[in-house]
């Protein structure tokens, strides 16, 4: 019961398993958490650096070992009301973007594929789409604020790795980027800050190919337009590419 009820709260799966065992059993290593949750241990990392961006884990050592510690659980009310909160602004940005989109659709000969998916089926059918590009190198992976990063489902995430496609994240701002460069080589990503007078971020997006989605791409709200038109993806791809070249 417990589980569910923080998924629906905003937390992924693992990430509910791993603050319930926290706030059950106490304080605890990686190693035991992995155990306890049968989340796999580099996994866990992952996940636990997820919550402690949210504020609700927090990291301390003890003789010479990390340990993770929950928060007070009243922080999930904070993290559900920012939630609304985006929720209606990406509502709001989906209106005006599809407004925009349709008259790119029917003004242009080429006629763009424009489609809006939401909820699990669309997160999954969104991520399929990305999966069944063959030989795709990279991805662009845009977000507004690094801190509200979260990878996608291991399962998607996996086939990344596995595929060895390199991921370019991208953000205006972040407190954790130190955090998340020192896992980029192991995790195919390069992770970069573009401030917003240089390329202004409004809402998180995938770039891939000739194609693009965006809005909330969180798993548990997933709603996001999806784009397919060469011509609009090659010029941001390349718009990006020379940002990230005079940043590095």
């Amino acid at each position: 019961m417990y589980i569910k009820d923080l998924i629906a709260s905003g937390l992924s799966e693992h990430e509910a398993k791993i603050y319930y065992a926290l706030l059950k059993f106490g304080d605890a290593g990686a190693s035991a958490l992995a155990k306890r949750t049968e989340i796999g241990r580099t996994n866990v990392y992952d996940y636990l650096t997820s919550l402690i961006n949210k504020g609700l884990v927090t990291e301390m050592e003890k003789n010479s070992r990390r340990y993770f510690t929950a928060e007070d659980p009243k922080l999930l009310e904070e993290i559900v009301n920012e939630q609304v909160r985006k929720s209606k602004d990406a509502a709001n940005s989906i209106g005006r973007l599809m407004t925009g989109l349709t008259e790119m659709y029917y003004s242009n000969t080429s006629k763009p594929i424009v489609k809006v998916f939401s909820g699990l089926n669309g997160y999954d059918a969104v991520y399929k789409k990305i999966f069944n590009i063959t030989k795709l190198d990279h991805i662009y992976h845009l977000i507004p604020d690094l801190d509200n990063y979260a990878l996608p489902d291991p399962k998607f995430h996996n086939h990344l790795l596995r595929e060895q496609v390199f991921t370019f994240l991208i953000a205006n701002r972040g407190n954790n980027l130190l955090e998340l460069n020192k896992r980029d080589a192991r995790m195919l990503r390069s992770t970069v800050i573009l401030p917003s007078p240089i390329f202004e971020i409004a809402s998180e997006m995938i770039i891939f190919a000739d194609q693009l989605v965006l809005g909330n791409l969180q798993k548990n709200e997933f709603f996001a337009s999806y784009l397919k038109n060469f011509e609009l993806v090659n010029m941001l791809k390349s718009l990006l590419k020379q940002q990230i070249s005079a940043v590095n």
